[in-house]
């Protein structure tokens, strides 16, 4: 039997066949819809580490490529646990320490996973979770942690650099993958976007400054005309009206699907912060916000996960506020409204909540000589009906996907 790639999805079922969550819909395709491909189940160890461990015990090999199925985001980030000594998602800190504490933390891959016959031979790592390929040196740090070394040829980690989606394709054993492009901007919540005009003017700024072809994903640059028709003139608001988009095949007559495109206006996540004080040091009062201030960029300046990039140890590459989407730190530490509170009165702790207000549109990514007809991998699966596998979002086409 030819090597299968392996698929894994942490993810939590809907438990409603009619309505099923992202999580269901990426096991379906990876369990016999998606050419050559078998799904991996580890219910007792539901991260990466239960995963490559089980491809020691648990599967045929060599393996060809595997592939991980988990929501994740451009700021670097995971909701998949590396290990079960993990008790959050997968941002930077984790990734560290999975290289530092193998033993106990570890995801490393035997390359002996795969085979690497002669110098030509690939294999990969494909992330399928939203947008994360925007954060190449994010996915270095996580191949730094698999830890492939290939006696010969090439291994690679690969990663969408768009919103990723998968669906059932009607009534058809088949399934849909297909990218939405994503526009964020934020502002402080005391000082939100004012109008539709000065938004979009972020849209395409803070798109520009998300990294390399971020914004070209088809060879064209966005401009406030494209995007105008999908932004409501009230901001502050949240939609999700469908749009049709040609699939470039047909479903017996149906040639268009529905495809919904969102716009979100709303707080952010919050974002949380503990700051240490010097046991024999004077706190200031809670009543006393610049004295918390002062406090809160003090810790910052002095903690190397906020440091300017270059400076510091050198772990973080990849400095806190940049994962927050911020070109530098005084952006992102004037970006939020900052609230403290001391949890014991008798620890020289105080806990830091930063707030803003985050503006997000979603729409489909389509041909450049036809804006109606969406890109999107066709996987039949056992359909006789159906065209055959359709192929347009290939992990190595730069467009789409990372490839480190």
């Amino acid at each position: 039997m030819p090597p299968v790639d392996y698929g894994f999805v942490p993810g939590k079922t809907s438990g409603r066949a009619n309505n099923p969550s992202h999580a269901d819909n990426l096991r379906r395709l990876f369990d016999g819809v998606r050419a050559d491909t078998e799904l991996v189940e580890v219910p007792s160890d539901p991260t990466v580490q239960g995963f490559v461990t089980h491809l020691t015990t648990g599967v045929t090999l060599p393996a060809r490529d595997l592939l991980l199925g988990t929501h994740a985001g451009s700021s670097g980030w995971m909701e998949v646990r590396l290990s079960s000594q993990q008790k959050e998602s997968t941002r930077w800190k984790w990734i560290q320490e999975a290289i530092d504490k193998p033993a106990t933390h570890g995801v490393g891959i035997d390359a002996s996973v795969f085979d690497f016959p002669d110098e030509n031979a690939e294999h990969s790592f494909h992330i399928k979770g939203c947008n994360v390929g925007k954060a190449p040196v994010f996915l270095a740090k996580f191949k730094e942690a698999l830890d492939v070394n290939p006696p010969q040829g090439s291994f690679y980690v690969t990663a969408p650099k768009h919103f990723h989606g998968v669906r059932p394709l009607l009534n058809t054993p088949a399934v849909l993958e297909y990218m939405y492009y994503e526009f964020v901007a934020f502002a402080h919540p005391n000082h939100r976007i004012g109008n539709r005009e000065a938004l979009l003017d972020m849209f395409i700024a803070t798109t520009k400054q998300i990294g390399p072809d971020a914004s070209t994903a088809v060879g064209s640059t966005f401009s406030k005309d494209f995007l105008r028709p999908f932004v409501p003139k009230n901001i502050h608001t949240q939609l999700s009206p469908p749009f049709p988009y040609k699939l470039g095949f047909t479903v017996g007559k149906i040639k268009s699907l529905d495809f919904p495109v969102t716009f979100e206006s709303k707080l952010d996540l919050p974002f949380s912060y503990m700051v240490t004080y010097n046991p024999n040091a004077s706190i200031p009062a809670l009543s006393d916000r610049a004295g918390h201030l002062a406090g809160l960029s003090g810790a910052f300046a002095n903690d190397v996960a906020f440091l300017p990039e270059g400076e510091g140890s050198g772990e973080y590459p990849f400095p806190e506020w940049r994962q927050r989407g911020y070109n530098n730190f005084d952006a992102f530490f004037n970006g939020y409204r900052w609230s403290f509170a001391q949890p014991k009165k008798n620890e020289p702790k105080i806990a830091v909540t930063g707030k803003r207000w985050r503006y997000e549109l979603a729409v489909p990514i389509t041909f450049l000589d036809d804006d109606k007809r969406i890109f999107k991998n066709l996987h039949r699966g056992d359909s006789t009906t159906l065209p055959d596998n359709h192929m347009e979002l290939l992990e190595t086409d730069v467009r789409f996907f990372s490839r480190v």
